[in-house]
């Protein structure tokens, strides 16, 4: 749901990034509350006293086969009389074997071996924490014996804590801690290698998703801890999971949030202090411990089971250890129960002032309880109150405002259940306007004052002793600063009467392709970083320079035409479009989030193709592709870096800038190219219109996967694209969406007069640099001058086989033939 464009204003981002820091030093420590032993006791391991020797002894989970060839078996006493915790030392192997070809190739791009289809790593070292059979299958396999006191054990098991709770910052007690309350083999597997070549390998099996942080449901993975190469290098479904159909996709979550109310108060130094009341439904029989994220920053005062105020156990570390937040309950709840909890919390640093009336509210997804995984439709009554001349724009709808002594009070509720709720904080002028045709009503909301960090850009552009330099550039055409110059008269409200319009346009507009929203408005507020936008539902947040004017962007160093005609031009439509991709429509894990941001980002270049002419369209699709094709920075070229369903993986120290090309700009491609093949002759887009509406029809409120908007597809796809003639789309979604090949086309054409006052059309098109099983549906134009291309027909192309032309037309001149006229098909050329 965010909005990041490569910006090469190095020096600018430099100040912007140094003066938004200040301030960010502090804060609350929040300590885990202590009474909870079990939790306690895994925490706080003093010593591995039980001994066995290990010789030959393997493990087999799923992918990874773990080999102790020769050495000792440290175990930890037991906790809850489970076994659970084991050092390994000695010689030994990991062995992973990749499930699936995706998940195969991206792990022989990240080691650069090109001929792997076995991971391999030897190691001296290892951790292992198990909540399944792990203890009798190595208790079995080895003899007890005496030995010294086991110092280079506890140094690996202590190696292995600070990974966890400092570097990667996930509390692995807490995730173990439901497990050993359950039934034994149910539960996680964790080993923790410490390879001759990697030393900080992870492998995980966990039944309800090896990565929380990617909202993923997948079981299996390996995660190189490594700080110069940090990433999932392997995650897939267990073996079991992807033979049996449809289980693969399967939300294992414990329990959903389905209610929140919220009580907020922000003090004059920007502290906050909160009460979350949330009903959350129990999703499986014996549920106990409830994980949540909460900012590391913000305190734990008090947790409560209402409606009796009874206390209630939670855990919750110190800052440096990230943002997990557990509670746990008196007792195992039952299955479909409704529970409600209240949080009492607090803390700084959620808000940070930046300099009259502009302040930025960070931690937006966990300033309250949220879920990590960020799947949970639920509905929102926030109440704030806040310093007199301040204002809160929140998500939902303004039930009220009033004002009590110093503060002012605001209450909101949102008409929906939805996936995410924020605020934005400060000082803001507003316009608003209703549309009567959707009838939503579009807020604007601006910072009058001056910002610190423009102040003092102010002041290093005038310094004296610096000579006039002028506009320096950039290779990629983004000036410098220019230096002893002003920026001017700083006004922000100027342009919002541009934004206002804007945002009305793109409304009407989605409305129009996608359907109507649940919402009835929808605020656009001014931000203070420079080059990202967000979106919550109902809620937009925009960069303060979608409100600079163009001098003031030039003088900045902000002028060049991959800023100012690129990422200014469509920021504020694609921030818009995320209230139907990502917020009517969810998406489930990191794989199907180019259903959020690919089709947001197609959405932006409709509203400027509707907008601004299809001649501006084709110059955005243009340079789409040469991001998707090319980055000269990174080792590996996007598109090569993998298929889209990577996600957030595809962002690698070989890869650098995939994620947005691929996952952005190809997510993009894919829908434009479905657009095109489903267009009627005249550019009708009535079938894609139906298409699009029936996907958002299906599945408003709930997170969905790239199979659901696959199905949509395939009900409304043309005779033409029946590819198969099974009517279904697997040609087209196994090329684009989990293949990494894009084609060339060569067109060899004539045109020749009959003398009947039309022309013949011979020659061949060919397709390139594609395997001889990828098929397209390619589009042919005739020119016919003064910027008038039509369409003649398409053509459908297998592998590299030259396709003849010959047809007659019904026109007596024309400029030329083209092909793929309005990049209605991704290409390299």
């Amino acid at each position: 749901m965010d909005q990041t464009r490569s910006i090469r204003g190095v020096l600018w981002v430099t100040i912007f990034a140094l003066i938004l820091a200040v301030g960010n030093s502090g804060g609350e420590e929040s300590v885990s509350r202590p009474g909870d032993p079990v939790y306690q006791a895994l925490r706080q391991v003093t010593s591995l006293d039980r001994i066995i020797a290990a010789q030959n002894v393997r493990l087999r989970r799923d992918a990874a086969e773990l080999v102790f060839e020769q050495g000792e078996l440290r175990f930890a006493a037991p906790v809850n009389d489970r076994n659970w915790l084991a050092v390994f030392s000695g010689k030994g192997l990991l062995r992973l074997t990749p499930s699936t070809v995706i998940e195969r190739d991206h792990l022989r791009l990240l080691t650069k071996k090109q001929s792997l289809d076995v991971f391999e790593e030897r190691f001296k070292s290892a951790v292992l924490i198990w909540a399944d059979g792990t203890f009798e299958e190595l208790a079995g396999a080895g003899a007890p014996q005496s030995s010294p006191a086991g110092d280079e054990a506890m140094k690996s098991l202590r190696k292995f804590q600070e990974l966890m709770r400092e570097k990667l910052r996930w509390n692995l007690e807490l995730r173990i801690l439901p497990d050993m309350y359950n039934p034994p083999k149910t539960g996680m597997f964790v080993a923790f290698v410490q390879g001759d070549e990697h030393s900080k390998l992870l492998y995980v099996l966990d039944p309800r998703g090896a990565s929380v942080a990617l909202a993923g449901t997948e079981e299996s993975g390996l995660l190189n801890g490594d700080e110069d190469q940090i990433g999932w290098w392997y995650l897939s479904h267990t073996k079991d999971e992807l033979a049996a159909a449809g289980a693969a996709h399967e939300d294992r979550a414990a329990f959903e949030t389905i209610q929140y109310s919220i009580d907020c108060t922000v003090d004059k130094s920007e502290s906050i202090n909160a009460t979350a009341r949330i009903r959350v439904r129990i999703k499986e029989d014996g549920a106990r411990v409830l994980a949540f994220s909460l900012a590391p920053k913000l305190a734990i005062r008090k947790v409560t089971l209402l409606p009796d105020q009874t206390p209630v156990q939670w855990i919750k570390e110190g800052e440096k250890e990230g943002d997990d937040f557990g509670i746990v309950l008196p007792r195992p709840a039952s299955k479909d129960e409704e529970i409600e909890l209240e949080v009492q919390y607090g803390g700084k640093d959620i808000i940070v002032d930046t300099g009259e009336g502009n302040y930025f509210v960070g931690w937006r997804t966990s300033w309250y309880p949220s879920v990590p995984k960020m799947v949970d439709y639920a509905t929102f009554e926030l109440e704030f109150r806040v310093p007199k001349g301040h204002d809160v724009v929140a998500v939902g709808d303004l039930v009220r405002r009033w004002t009590e002594g110093e503060q002012e009070c605001s209450e909101w509720r949102t008409p929906v259940p939805v996936l995410v709720a924020g605020f934005n904080y400060g000082k803001f002028a507003k316009l608003e306007q209703k549309d009567p045709k959707t009838g939503v009503t579009v807020e604007v909301y601006t910072n009058p004052g001056t910002p610190n960090f423009i102040k003092e850009i102010e002041s290093y552009m005038q310094a004296a002793e610096r000579p006039n330099i002028g506009a320096m550039m950039d290779p990629d055409g983004v000036n410098y600063m220019v230096m002893n110059q002003s920026i001017g008269k700083w006004d922000t409200t100027a342009l919002a009467q541009y934004t206002l319009a804007n945002a009305l346009f793109s409304m009407r507009l989605y409305s129009h392709y996608f359907g109507p929203l649940p919402f009835t408005r929808i605020a656009i507020s001014q931000q203070p970083p420079a080059f990202f936008g967000q979106a919550w539902p109902t809620l937009v947040y925009l960069p303060f320079t979608a409100f600079m004017g163009g001098y003031q962007r030039q003088v900045m160093g902000l002028g060049g035409a991959g800023f100012s005609r690129g990422f200014i031009q469509v920021v504020g439509q694609h921030e818009v479009a995320h209230q139907w991709w990502g917020h009517l429509v969810g998406h489930g894990s990191y794989r199907d989030e180019w259903l959020s941001e690919g089709l947001a980002e197609f959405s932006s270049s409709l509203a400027l193709e509707k907008s601004a002419g299809l001649k501006r369209a084709r110059e955005f699709w243009k340079t789409s592709r040469i991001e998707i094709s090319n980055n000269p920075r990174a080792e590996v070229d996007p598109y090569k870096a993998g298929p889209i369903s990577l996600g957030s993986r595809l962002e690698t120290q070989r890869t650098g800038g995939a994620y947005g090309a691929i996952v952005y700009g190809k997510g993009a491609y894919i829908v434009h190219m479905l657009r095109m093949m489903m267009q009627g002759p005249h550019g009708q887009d009535d079938a894609f219109v139906a298409m699009m509406k029936d996907f958002t029809t299906h599945n408003a409120g709930r997170a969905c996967s790239t199979a659901d908007f696959k199905a949509a597809v395939e009900r409304h796809m043309t005779k033409e694209m029946d590819v198969d003639g099974n009517q279904r789309m697997d040609w087209f979604f196994g090329e684009w969406l989990d293949g990494t090949e894009i084609p060339s086309y060569e067109l060899q054409a004539r045109l020749d007069p009959t003398g009947k006052g039309q022309l013949r059309l011979t020659g061949s098109l060919r397709q390139q640099g594609v395997s001889e099983n990828f098929r397209m549906i390619v589009p042919i134009y005739i020119d016919l001058g003064s910027d008038q291309i039509v369409r003649i027909g398409r053509i459908r192309c297998a592998g590299s086989t030259a396709v003849p032309l010959d047809v007659t037309l019904p026109i007596a001149k024309a400029a030329g033939v083209l092909v793929n006229a309005n990049y209605d098909v991704l290409s390299l050329e």
